[in-house]
């Protein structure tokens, strides 16, 4: 499985201080209900039996990776409610607030603020922009996609020039 395979390879905690997305989901969930389905999405189950993350087997590495944290996420604030269940976690991927908080949380947890802000400010110092150049070099630093990149630094305060 290809998921399976971005869990084995992923660098552990690169950098350091970033998240162990993967550790953590073995902890929390157990790497062995992680799945990959063949649907457009992604989403988490918590049931008396355990909890399972289906996610979409034809995203992108970096993009998976959000994933993963995104669904953690979404586990961690979820799983001792009383009434979670498959229909309960279709049904809030239609709550547009809550997503974003959760997405606002995986990219925290995956591009902590005070490296993005040293990286930033050290580029800015230079005189240079934070343009295509400096979002791809994110991108790869942090192992997520440039849309991740581009939106944790506007939720900062950041000007991106594309």
């Amino acid at each position: 499985m290809e998921t399976k395979k971005l869990i084995e390879q992923f660098p552990k905690g690169n950098p350091p201080i970033q998240l162990d997305v993967y550790g953590a989901l073995d902890y929390y969930i157990g790497l062995e209900n992680v799945h990959e389905i063949d649907k457009s999405f992604s989403f988490t189950v918590v049931t008396d039996d355990g909890s399972y993350i289906f996610i979409n087997k034809n995203l992108p590495y970096k993009r998976k990776h959000f994933v993963l944290a995104h669904e953690l996420v979404e586990y961690l604030l979820e799983k001792d409610k009383p009434d979670t269940n498959l229909v309960y976690y279709l049904y809030r991927a239609q709550n547009k607030k809550l997503q974003s908080k959760v997405n606002y949380f995986a990219s925290a947890l995956l591009m902590p603020e005070w490296v993005i802000r040293e990286i930033a400010n050290d580029t800015l110092s230079y005189g240079s922009k934070l343009d295509g150049r400096f979002i791809s070099y994110l991108s790869d630093y942090f192992s997520v996609s440039k849309t991740a990149v581009c939106i944790r630094l506007k939720t900062l305060g950041y000007e991106v020039v594309l």
